[in-house]
């Protein structure tokens, strides 16, 4: 893997090396059984008859939505920018799919 860069030996040699930051996440609920996280499952965002996938900025807000049976997960996706105001309840609608994140725990 040539193109693959070890950042303390590029350090040690006085090359910079630019790390990808951590991707933001948003957290939503669900009832998953946990073989899907086998196969990188996606959070539905916004389709022309689904208003997107309801999402909240923080685990706490998620958690005040749980019902018997359903569990917080995370999302990787932005809330500024991919998420928008619900018109039907306190959360946000996802606006673009994005990857769902199994949380440890």
């Amino acid at each position: 893997m040539a193109d693959m860069v070890d950042s303390k030996s590029a350090a040690r040699k006085g090359v910079w090396v630019r790390l990808p930051l951590p991707a933001p996440m948003i957290f939503t609920i669900g009832r998953y059984d946990d073989s899907i996280f086998e196969n990188n499952p996606l959070k539905m965002g916004r389709a022309e008859d689904y208003p997107g996938g309801s999402v909240w900025k923080s685990k706490e807000e998620a958690e005040k939505h749980l019902q018997e049976g359903y569990k917080v997960y995370g999302v990787m996706a932005d809330w500024e920018t991919e998420t928008e105001p619900s018109q039907d309840g306190d959360w946000n609608d996802l606006l673009v799919d994005a990857p769902l994140v199994k949380l440890e725990g």
